[in-house]
């Protein structure tokens, strides 16, 4: 049975992962859809603290782009849909990038005073 300092040390992990996560897609230190499934992957992992709470968009954005290949899957996708796959991945940072920076930020202000 965890204690509840183990719980709440879980959760400054927990924090700082998901903080990391939203710093590196909103600096662009990774590729956006790569960067942007990390971080929203992290919103969905069970834990004491409701870190779903500021995902919102992040998740209509994830039912939107699900159907894009990730790194793993492209191996197995043909050139032409990857060009059309990537033509798509680039209109979406495009059309939704300022909104998806601006849910980092807002993640960031709120998970940065967890860690």
């Amino acid at each position: 049975m965890a204690t509840h300092l183990q719980i709440n040390e879980q959760e400054v992990a927990h924090a700082a992962n998901a903080a990391a996560a939203a710093r590196a897609l909103l600096d662009r230190q990774v590729n956006f859809l790569e960067g942007f499934r990390t971080l929203i992957s992290l919103g969905y992992e069970p834990n004491g603290y409701d870190y779903a709470q500021g995902f919102g968009f992040l998740f209509w954005f994830n039912s939107v782009s699900a159907h894009l290949p990730d790194q793993n899957m492209r191996a197995r996708c043909t050139q032409e849909f990857l060009d059309k796959s990537d033509a798509e991945a680039m209109q979406l940072e495009e059309l939704y990038g300022d909104r998806i920076d601006q849910a980092c930020r807002e993640l960031l202000d709120r998970l940065e005073k967890n860690v």
